[in-house]
This record gives structure tokens, sequence and C-alpha cells, in this order.
């Protein structure tokens, strides 16, 4: 009887560890270099426009997972993302544009507790990380370039449902959940005592990815 037990908890619970890729479609708030738009449009003597400011784009992770039992799993995870904003005028006389470009790397970890153990798998997953975001800010002015660099670090909490299924060792699936960025200020990469500020109130600018994250991943069971 012992021995048949201990066949059963093998075959059922074989595998302890899942890597994991997959992308995903976010939303960005950015409300802060969005006003920094704003304050840069105020300050152009000429009627410039704003062609991009921020979108929702694609974002790419991976993650390795520690299977503990068949309800909870931990791991480590890793995403990046980027995004940016153009402002742009062109006329007889020349061409002006002035690009953010926004790009964010983000290690962490995460937990996974196990809600329905069906064909069809539900679990709720929280995710923990650090995100180190660099802001480059290009200026071209009749085809002279400018480029300054800012960095900024924040924590990031995101909180996810996931829908999933399992046939042999892969697992496919599909995540919704929402990020929230906790935010900091945007230091100049020579210098971490010059912070990024609007031009017009004078005050400080923070990163901001919170947004809603909807993604697809695949998984292989090891």
């Amino acid at each position: 009887m012992v021995l048949m037990f201990h066949q059963i908890a093998i075959h059922g619970f074989g595998q302890k560890l899942k890597l994991e890729i997959g992308s995903g479609w976010g939303i960005y708030s950015m409300k802060e270099l969005k006003e920094f738009n704003e304050s840069i449009l105020e300050n152009i003597p000429v009627e410039a426009a704003i062609t991009d400011n921020f979108p929702s784009r694609l974002y790419y992770d991976a993650s390795i997972n520690y299977l503990a039992n068949q309800k909870f799993s931990m791991g480590f995870t890793y995403s990046y993302t980027t995004t940016g904003s153009r402002i742009s005028y062109n006329d007889y006389s020349g061409e002006l544009k002035y690009d953010d470009i926004v790009s964010g790397h983000s290690p962490g970890v995460h937990i996974t507790i196990l809600l329905r153990n069906k064909l069809l798998r539900f679990s709720q997953e929280t995710n923990f990380s650090y995100c180190f975001t660099k802001l480059k800010i290009q200026e071209s002015i009749l085809g002279t370039m400018n480029q300054l660099t800012f960095k900024s670090g924040s924590l990031h909490l995101e909180p996810r449902m996931i829908v999933s299924y399992r046939f042999s060792q892969l697992e496919i699936a599909a995540k919704i959940g929402y990020l929230i960025d906790f935010g900091s200020k945007y230091r100049y990469k020579d210098d971490t005592d010059v912070i990024l500020r609007n031009l017009m109130t004078d005050e400080t600018i923070q990163n901001n990815w919170s947004g809603i994250r909807v993604a697809l991943s695949i998984g292989l069971l090891l």
C-alpha cells in the first residue's frame, strides 16, 4: 500500500519546475511625461504637434517557477517593455523632432495560487518586481541631434488572473492583470543631483508604467 501511494504521488505531481516565456500588450500611464510634453509644446516657437504619446505596446517576459505542491508555486521573473512619444514640426525651412524613448527592465519574483484544477486551470498570481527605467530625450533641429539620458528605479506590483491548459509537459496560459508602479524621479545619468522637471510648473517628473496587462505564455514542465 505504501509503495502504491508513492507511485501515485510521483505520477500525479512529478514536475517541480516550469520554464515560461510570454508576450503581452500593456497600457502605460506615463501621466507626468505626457504633461512634460505639453510643457515642451508651450515653449516651442512654432506650431508643433504631438504625433505619438506613449502608446500601448508589446512587452516580453520570462520566468522560472518552483512548483511547491499542486496548489502553490513561486519563481523568478523578468520582463522588458518600451514605449515613447514624438513632438514634430516640418515646413519648407526645415524639420524639428523631439522624441522621448522609455524602456524598462524588471526583474522580480511572483507567487501563484491554483484556484481550480479542471480541464481549464484558474490561478491567481501576484508579481513583485523592481523596474530599471531609462528615458532618452532626443532633440533634432535642422539635422542637428542632441540627446540626454535619465534613469529611474521603482517598485512594481502586479496582481493578475490566469487561465491555463496543460497537455503532456506543456502549459498554455492567458493572463490579465493590472500593474501598479509606485514611481520615482528621473535623474540625469551623468549627475544624479539633476532631476527632470516640468518646464511650466517646475514639478519633478516620475516614471509611471501603471496600466492594464494582457498576455499569452507557454510553459515547459520539467
